[in-house]
């Protein structure tokens, strides 16, 4: 009998660890942490054709990990990747004045021939 459940107890494990790793980035979620949303506006939609994408992306993102978000969610291969802040803009509120947050914006310019669908998953 110990033998049986020894045997049982060796071949359980195994699909464990073969499956955590051969589980994609995908499913970590990394890639949506660093990629906040596609910027959608008639800019971008005019820098598309040149294969410049812009995004949303987080502030403590670095072009490194912009460029594996990209080509891990979206399967294409990042030539060049361009960031810049975008600084919060004064607004009145209703108790005086105040500041929007400050985000960051990534421009991503693809392979040739190579294109991303931006209004897949909305």
């Amino acid at each position: 009998m110990k033998q049986a459940s020894g045997k049982a107890e060796e071949k359980a494990p195994a699909p464990a660890a073969a499956e955590q790793s051969a589980a994609p980035a995908r499913e970590t979620g990394d890639a949506y942490r660093i990629l906040v949303r596609p910027l959608v506006t008639e800019k971008t939609t005019v820098m598309a054709k040149d294969g410049k994408y812009a995004f949303e992306v987080a502030v403590s993102a670095n072009k490194l990990a912009i460029k594996k978000a990209v080509k891990d969610l979206y399967g294409v291969e990042v030539v060049d990747v361009t960031v810049m802040s975008v600084y919060g803009k004064p607004v009145r509120a209703r108790h005086g004045r105040s500041r929007r947050s400050t985000w960051r914006k990534a421009v991503v310019t693809l392979k040739k021939g190579q294109s991303i669908d931006v209004f897949a998953n909305a």
